[in-house]
């Protein structure tokens, strides 16, 4: 037992020098791609994005034309299976503003795809600018190239000019955060970072269902959870919002980008940050809490490895003994727990 003490005592000095490990076994990132107009630059799991005006007026009856036009960050990776009910897919990143951006309602928007069934869908479309109270919006896109391209279930012709923007309004939240530690509420603001994490679950037949979590001031600002379900029965079904035609079997792309003819329009060159970027799969019921070594039993021999991943990484989830979805200090605690048999 003193050994043990030790031993965490140890790691939770070290803690002070490592950073938060993320969930799942993540895609390699590599130089961030763009659409639109505008500009980008970065790799690996941070970019800074610079959108620009469009050249296309709205004249009420061109959205198409704008929607293309609009900015757009993306890349794609080998696709992650999302076939199985209780295959999970989870994306956490932070935003950060550099400039004040127009009041965007829903406009920063971020979406998984699928690009063999040319659909995607974006469980993140988040308020910014001075919007108090801000909430989000979660919506299946049936094509990602719009509507002037292949239609939902063809091939996917190359571009993300729907990638954020889909039909169906799932789910939003605009009620007040829970605030500690004498923290002020910003939302997306010109220098504030906000965090995001996503949950995709996949649930029996076409179903599937997502939880967002909004975080801000590291934590000490909390938005309500923002959940919902998808299925492909079209009129009714088991999920809040049915779509029919959903064939979405993986994921293998991300697009970020604002949603607005000119995000900066009072402020001509300003930009925001995504990093922290981290896409992973994981398929917790088979995962066995505490059994770092997986050998299929916990023991002391679980100690070494639980220690790497705390301090090193990558995410597993057996690691994550409190069942946050991010493998901290405060999982020690869980896991000496489990390893002596009292939880």
């Amino acid at each position: 037992m003193r050994k043990i003490a030790l031993l965490f005592m140890a790691v939770c000095a070290a803690m002070c020098f490592t950073e938060t490990q993320s969930y799942g076994q993540s895609v390699t990132f590599g130089t961030w791609l763009e659409e639109g107009t505008g500009t980008v630059t970065g790799s690996g799991d941070s970019f800074t994005a610079s959108p620009t005006a469009i050249a296309t007026a709205d004249n009420g009856d061109n959205f198409a034309v704008r929607n293309a036009e609009r900015h757009r960050v993306y890349q794609t990776f080998p696709a992650m299976d999302f076939s199985t009910p209780g295959d999970e897919v989870h994306v956490t990143f932070d935003i950060t503003f550099d400039g004040i951006p127009e009041n965007l309602d829903t406009g920063v928007r971020m979406s998984l795809v699928d690009t063999s069934t040319n659909q995607g869908i974006y469980p993140v479309g988040w308020d910014a600018g001075g919007r108090i109270g801000s909430y989000n919006r979660t919506r299946f896109v049936d094509n990602l190239d719009g509507p002037n391209a292949e239609m939902h279930g063809g091939v996917h012709g190359g571009a993300f000019n729907d990638a954020i923007n889909g039909s169906g309004t799932i789910a939003q939240s605009s009620t007040a955060p829970t605030i500690t530690d004498g923290a002020v509420e910003e939302g997306l603001v010109d220098g504030n970072t906000v965090t995001f994490s996503i949950v995709m679950t996949r649930d029996a037949g076409n179903a599937f269902s997502y939880a967002t979590n909004v975080t801000e001031k590291n934590g000490s600002v909390i938005y309500p959870e923002v959940a919902g379900s998808f299925d492909a029965v079209a009129g009714g079904g088991g999920g809040d919002t049915s779509v029919a035609g959903i064939a979405i079997n993986s994921f293998d792309g991300i697009v970020f980008g604002l949603f607005s003819d000119d995000p900066f329009l009072a402020n001509p060159g300003g930009s925001y940050t995504v990093s922290n970027i981290c896409v992973s799969d994981t398929a917790k019921a088979d995962c066995m809490l505490a059994d770092v070594d997986m050998n299929g039993q916990v023991d002391f021999n679980d100690i070494p490895d639980f220690v790497t991943v705390l301090l090193m990484g990558p995410f597993q989830c057996e690691a994550d003994c409190d069942e946050n979805e991010v493998i901290d200090f405060n999982d020690i605690p869980f896991f000496v727990d489990i390893l002596l048999g009292t939880e």
